[in-house]
């Protein structure tokens, strides 16, 4: 009755390009950190920045030289890890926020622009830590925006499953603005986003409470 398709990878090409890099303030400066950590994720998004960064010209010998130490994956969220007594942050808007780094009205602005495009927005952002229980706001150094291109033929087979009678769900861990705009480009029934990978089962339990339900996705989450 349902089929559920995962966004990345299987709507769209799962090879994410970076369309848009925006620095704020003086973290152009940090370039070569962001490049350093994101060396260190498998995350198809991160491996996009690095590729990106590398290709624009930014220091690759600096990132070398850094030594990131308390580096952790976050799922659903980003990487963190720590350079030079400070906490950097690259993941999603959600990320920033539980990190208590405020969100400045010209980035949330330049953001959802992005968003509305369809892309995935990355932000890097930093906090200042002086002790285990204290340490200042910080702020946004960089939002990046990535696109990833619908999968030829993805629209026709939406369009096969609705004349068969089939619901399609697009569900993904993207925001929803930017899952928004690549479920109008496919074409699908109903978009779920912001789901994080431990709750896509929850999800699929949902639907199958209406009927049988089929599940399509490329990545371990979604296995």
């Amino acid at each position: 009755d349902v089929v559920v398709l995962d966004k990345t990878g299987t709507l769209t090409e799962g090879r994410p390009e970076v369309t848009d890099t925006i620095w704020f303030g003086n973290g152009h400066a940090a370039a070569h950190i962001l490049l350093a950590i994101e060396r260190l994720s498998d995350h198809p998004l991160a491996q996009a920045i690095v590729h990106h960064l590398e290709a624009d010209g930014h220091n690759v010998t600096a990132a070398a030289a850094i030594s990131a130490a308390a580096f952790e994956n976050i799922v659903g969220r980003g990487i963190t890890a720590r350079v030079g007594g400070k906490r950097y942050i690259a993941g999603n808007r959600a990320m920033v926020i539980e990190s208590g780094i405020d969100i400045t009205p010209d980035a949330e602005t330049e953001a959802s622009r992005l968003e509305a495009d369809g892309k995935s927005v990355v932000w890097f952002a930093v906090s200042d830590i002086t002790d285990d229980s204290t340490h200042d706001k910080g702020g946004v150094l960089a939002i990046a925006g990535v696109t990833d291109r619908i999968r030829e033929g993805a629209r026709e087979a939406v369009e096969a499953l609705r004349s068969m009678g089939i619901e399609s769900v697009m569900l993904t861990g993207d925001n929803q603005r930017t899952a928004d705009a690549i479920g109008r480009q496919a074409g699908v029934d109903e978009v779920i986003a912001g789901v994080l990978p431990d709750g896509k089962e929850a999800v699929i339990r949902r639907l199958q409470e209406n009927g049988k339900v089929a599940m399509v996705g490329d990545g371990i989450n979604d296995a």
